[in-house]
């Protein structure tokens, strides 16, 4: 008797601990703006060494359908982004910085842009040369500098710069750069982390991370109407993380006291080797980084945008073959005519 209820009580205990597996994750509706659900995506693993002693991963990825927001009776480009990191890692880093307040922000730049990824600067300098990558940081920094030497009051500096260019006409003349760099309505930006220190001798700070995103929560997403999936997969995406001063902090040396770093990336990923012949080497990675992408649904003649995975990237061979089982359509299943998007 005691034998038998000895059983029962296991099974009793054994039923309790049986895990609740969750409900599977709800489907991302084209129109749905806090998700998306790529038709094509792609990252790109660079250093950012003011807020980590680790890589960084920047994602950006789009999906095409019917309507937008603001114009429903036409095909549209949903468009997000973000970044994936080790939260842990980077707040304990950053918990061991003191002096100066700090904002790290990571911007995305899309529209009117294209070229050839690759090369230095995170694969910017095959898009528009070195000069231009340079003189983009450059002007960048010393924006930033003038900023927080202004008084002007602000919240996000990379944000109020790039609202300040965004919004000017003409825009800035930056030597060596396409003279509609920010010919654009807008260039979002989101709050990495943010530092502050208080008390006498920055006695106390405060240290906050924002949570990495991911195609379920990606930090910004916008629509751009009358876009096509093929003139999307010629955009260059410009990524533009920087590490500024808050408003009211101890005064800087200079610009060059402020870090940042351009990340550029087409997706699906291009070939490794420039079309026409050019003379860009596609294995030239540069010291920082090389673009990368994972593509759930081809939208385009794959005879021209060749998804490739880098040999060394043990973890994009995995999303490789995950991605070619897959045949499921994403988005809004839409009949847009393929006509090409105008670039530079």
């Amino acid at each position: 008797m005691k034998s038998i209820s000895t059983n029962i009580l296991k099974a009793a205990l054994a039923f309790i601990f049986i895990p609740i597996l969750p409900a599977a994750a709800d489907y991302c509706t084209f129109d749905n703006a806090n998700c998306i659900d790529g038709l094509a995506q792609v990252s790109v693993s660079f250093q950012f060494d003011a807020i980590s002693p680790a890589p960084l991963l920047f994602y950006y990825g789009f999906d095409a359908g019917w309507g937008s927001p603001t114009n429903p009776n036409t095909c549209a480009i949903k468009v997000g982004y973000w970044l994936q990191y080790d939260r842990g890692i980077v707040t304990d880093f950053n918990s061991n910085m003191h002096g100066i307040n700090w904002t790290t922000e990571a911007a995305l730049r899309i529209g009117n842009l294209g070229g050839w990824v690759g090369g230095a600067n995170n694969g910017c300098d095959g898009v528009w040369g070195e000069a231009c990558s340079n003189n983009l940081k450059t002007f960048l920094r010393s924006s930033l500098f003038n900023l927080s030497t202004s008084g002007q009051p602000y919240d996000l500096p990379l944000d109020m710069v790039l609202k300040s260019l965004t919004t000017g006409t003409p825009g800035p003349f930056i030597d060596g750069c396409p003279s509609t760099l920010f010919d654009l309505d807008l260039i979002p930006t989101y709050a990495v982390v943010n530092a502050t220190a208080s008390g006498s001798n920055n006695a106390s700070e405060a240290i906050s991370v924002a949570a990495p995103g991911n195609p379920g929560a990606p930090w910004r997403t916008w629509y751009i109407p009358g876009a096509t999936p093929m003139g999307q997969a010629q955009e260059v995406a410009v990524g533009i993380i920087a590490r500024g001063p808050n408003h009211g902090s101890n005064p800087l040396n200079g610009p060059d006291d402020i870090k940042l770093e351009l990340v550029c990336a087409r997706a699906p990923r291009q070939p490794h080797h420039p079309p026409y012949g050019g003379d860009h080497d596609g294995n030239n990675k540069g010291p920082q980084g090389y673009p990368r992408g994972i593509i759930k649904t081809y939208a385009f003649d794959e005879k021209d945008f060749v998804y490739e995975v880098e040999d060394d990237v043990e973890e994009e061979v995995e999303d490789e073959g995950y991605y070619n089982d897959d045949d499921s359509a994403t988005g809004t299943d839409v009949d847009c005519p393929e006509t090409s998007a105008s670039v530079l």
